[in-house]
């Protein structure tokens, strides 16, 4: 019987290896099986002693980052604190902008609305100069989009209109 040794990998992708051994006597083949064992765990232990040294530098680096995020973190929340305008909302647009943009916004309104109520005011008086009756005036003012706090918006047109009409002296 011939002595050999072959080692393959059965898949190429597999981090497997086959050993096959032929030895001559039984002494032989446990002295070669001691010696690949042994030959295995010096490389393990070489392999994870770089190991544990580079997780080691690894924790070592982790726990001092660690330190300086809290650390800016810390100086960030009171920057935000000394700071609330710079606030910025999830899609990092400045809270102040929105609040700004929804003013600009609320004033668009305010200016329609009034450009709406003066244009009810001089109906109103046109209306009133030629003779309209404080009712037909109110029924109109309704028409045209005025206060719909009753279902067809004569009583609080008819007071409005009243007050200007009192304020105005017509």
């Amino acid at each position: 019987m011939s002595t050999f040794l072959r080692v393959t990998r059965p898949d190429r992708l597999a981090k497997v290896i086959r050993i096959d051994y032929r030895a001559r006597d039984e002494d032989e083949a446990v002295r070669m099986l001691e010696a690949i064992v042994a030959s295995y765990r010096k490389l393990l232990a070489d392999h994870y002693e770089r190991e544990n040294y580079t997780i080691a530098v690894i924790e070592k680096a982790r726990s001092e980052l660690s330190g300086e995020l809290a650390q800016a973190e810390q100086r960030y929340a009171q920057f935000r604190q000394k700071h609330p305008l710079v606030s910025t909302d999830s899609k990092g647009r400045s809270l102040l902008m929105a609040r700004l943009a929804r003013w600009d916004w609320a004033l668009n309104e305010l200016r329609v609305r009034e450009v709406q109520l003066r244009g009810q005011l001089e109906l109103g008086r046109k209306l009133s100069r030629e003779g309209a009756g404080l009712w037909a005036i109110a029924h109109i003012m309704g028409q045209l989009g005025g206060d719909s706090e009753d279902k067809n918006g004569l009583l609080t047109c008819s007071s409005n209109v009243a007050r200007l009409a009192q304020r105005f002296g017509k």
